[in-house]
């Protein structure tokens, strides 16, 4: 299911934290429970589509504040797409799960998860894995500015600037160049 096939507003900004924030709370919490009733909707055979439908919740719920909810989608989602041997989505949904982690305020199990898939990535020949690089480095920054080691998240934020300016997703490349103000500004201020 795509995100425009939801018939709510489910659009994020992002706050001075890095965190997305969700565009009209109201919206999205409608949104979340629309999801929730299409995922008891769906027939047993299309486990699938189930696991696309958990990963959604997980990030709405994960924007909504609500990390219990997120995390829980977020391991069953693997689950799934384990059970189908689809490794992409696991590897996905893995570095969606670092960020749950990282939201509930336990760095170590996240870093983990960013510096090992950062490393996989980087060793990896296959293109479809090479494609989340900037997207792992670049949560990695979020959390390291989290942590409030601005110039480590920093550097990473230009690394994932730079595969994002290759990439040439427009609105990934605006996302990293509002972090990278946001870390200037905290460098700033130390």
């Amino acid at each position: 299911m795509k995100t425009g096939d939801i018939p709510f507003n489910m659009n994020f900004l992002f706050g001075d934290d890095l965190r997305e924030v969700p565009e009209d709370t109201e919206q999205m919490r409608k949104g979340l429970d629309w999801l929730q009733d299409k995922l008891v909707e769906i027939a047993a055979d299309e486990s699938a589509k189930a696991a696309v439908i958990l990963s959604q919740i997980g990030g709405y719920a994960r924007i909504m504040g609500d990390l219990k909810l997120s995390e829980k989608c977020y391991v069953d989602a693997i689950k799934v797409f384990e059970e189908l041997k689809k490794t992409e989505q696991v590897f996905a949904m893995k570095l969606r799960l670092a960020i749950v982690y990282q939201y509930k305020g336990n760095f170590t199990k996240s870093s983990e998860i960013y510096t090992k898939a950062i490393q996989m990535i980087r060793s990896s020949k296959a293109q479809a894995v090479q494609g989340y690089l900037d997207f792992a480095i670049h949560h990695y920054g979020k959390q390291k500015f989290e942590q409030g080691f601005y110039s480590e998240a920093l550097e990473l934020f230009m690394e994932a600037y730079e595969l994002r300016i290759i990439k040439g997703d427009l609105s990934l490349i605006s996302s990293t160049e509002f972090a990278i103000n946001k870390t200037k500004e905290k460098l700033e201020e130390n």
